[in-house]
């Protein structure tokens, strides 16, 4: 049985889960009841067969008007007036009116569901920001969020979140499907409290921040037309009325950087073009040489990891080859890492030497160990084998593929956002140079 040896700190968290879907019902429409589980969000049942009152939210046009230039401000609304026209009103159980320089939307009633948006809000692509504040009703018993590719209550992408939580799904001629389950994120603050979001529907690229923070980036092309929207849900946990405040919405055009791109990062070490992490100290060193990333470790207990420079990329798909120049089997080990955001912040993959692989996540500093060191037939042990290595971090889908064989398939919603690295190490087996060579890197968009 392989030993756990010391390295970097990892972690340990405990996290509530939900089983949940999401509702997704026209302006005013009943609800479909949330399950039990706290907190409660939308369930993918049908709205109730009774006839609901009519949307009064100004109608999408039937057609898209001419796109501006990327980066172009569509709107700007800090709700001192109605200068743009969002669709407002007021009825028995639910309203969304233009109130104190914000769009307050409050449902009176349980399983009921407020939509507004802008005249002229029929545009695909649109980089979306606007703040929120959940200001009556309690955790489980409320959403909110923004819609686009809105062209009817059949057809849509919807990013909700409650506090602390998010989600997506996408609708398509009346059938829901959830891109994104929901998930816990530190990001998303809690009652009370101002959150911004911003929503990225771009070509098939959706992504949602909170707080500057990214959460969802995923890829569909299922919806290529439609509109923006903001909206509230209430459910039925309590007797509670639901307000919800948005404020300082700004729609842009999507700048042409927000469109996926299939092959982001391709490196073959040839020189440092992608700018990563170089350094040369006493016990080890990280350098570009003949063609391929070297990590070398002197001294005993010692590990590096290094980045590229550029955007973070929460989901990620890498590749990499590894190889094992120097040192003993059983004293090195190498892999990647992903969702990093600080040295307590991360997963980390590892394989070592002797076809052993582990993986462990570190949340604010505390450790835990998901996979155990565990042998597997799919890994070249030995010095000079190589060794093609992915790793795939794809919302809360976590995978390690060796030499094109899937080693293991683990779920995991604690860290959201954060980008990757190479890394290595050395143990304190013997007192031999470990010397581990990267090459032939292809990062991509899972």
């Amino acid at each position: 049985m392989k030993l756990a040896h010391a390295r970097h700190p990892l972690f340990a968290l405990s996290a509530l889960l939900i089983v949940a879907s999401m509702a997704l019902a026209a302006c005013g429409a009943p609800a479909a009841e949330a399950p039990a589980a706290e907190p409660a969000a939308p369930a993918a049942t049908e709205a109730p067969a009774t006839e609901a009152p009519a949307p009064v939210a100004t109608e999408a046009p039937a057609t898209e008007a001419p796109q501006p230039e990327p980066g172009e401000i569509l709107l700007s609304d800090t709700f001192d007036n109605n200068d743009n026209e969002w669709g407002t009103f007021e009825e028995d159980g639910y309203s969304a009116q233009i109130q104190d320089g914000q769009m307050v939307m409050k449902l009176t009633k349980a399983d009921y569901h407020a939509i507004s948006y802008p005249k002229g809000s029929n545009v695909s692509n649109v980089d979306m920001s606007f703040d929120v504040v959940h200001q009556e009703g309690t955790q489980n018993n409320t959403t909110f969020g923004a819609y686009c590719r809105y062209s009817d209550d059949d057809n849509l992408y919807a990013f909700s979140m409650t506090d602390g939580w998010y989600a997506m799904a996408k609708a398509i001629n009346g059938e829901i499907e959830m891109l994104v389950e929901w998930t816990e994120s530190t990001a998303i603050l809690g009652m009370g409290e101002t959150n911004h979001f911003r929503v990225v529907c771009s070509g098939s690229a959706l992504k949602l921040y909170a707080n500057d923070q990214l959460l969802i980036s995923k890829q569909d092309e299922s919806l290529t037309a439609g509109g923006f929207a903001l909206n509230a849900s209430r459910y039925e946990e309590d007797d509670k009325t639901v307000v919800v405040a948005f404020d300082n919405v700004e729609a842009n055009v999507p700048l042409v950087s927000e469109l996926p791109v299939e092959n982001p990062i391709s490196d073959s070490f040839d020189n440092n073009d992608n700018e990563w992490g170089l350094f040369k100290e006493d016990g080890y060193s990280v350098q570009i040489q003949d063609g391929q990333m070297v990590m070398k470790f002197m001294e005993p207990d010692y590990y590096s990891y290094s980045m590229p420079k550029g955007d973070n990329f929460s989901n990620v798909d890498i590749s990499f080859d590894a190889v094992l120049q120097e040192g003993a089997q059983d004293n090195a080990w190498f892999g990647a890492m992903c969702r990093y955001t600080d040295e307590n912040n991360y997963y980390d993959f590892s394989v070592d030497g002797d076809g052993y692989y582990d993986l462990w996540k570190v949340v604010n500093g505390e450790t835990e160990k998901i996979i155990d060191w565990t042998e597997s037939t799919a890994i070249k042990p030995g010095i000079g084998e190589t060794n093609r290595i992915r790793v795939v971090c794809s919302d809360s889908d976590l995978e390690l593929y060796a030499n094109d064989q899937l080693v293991f398939s683990k779920q995991d919603t604690s860290l959201t956002a954060g980008t990757f690295s190479l890394q290595a190490g050395r143990y304190d087996e013997d007192a031999a140079l470990v010397s581990v060579a990267f090459d032939n890197l292809e990062v991509k968009v899972p």
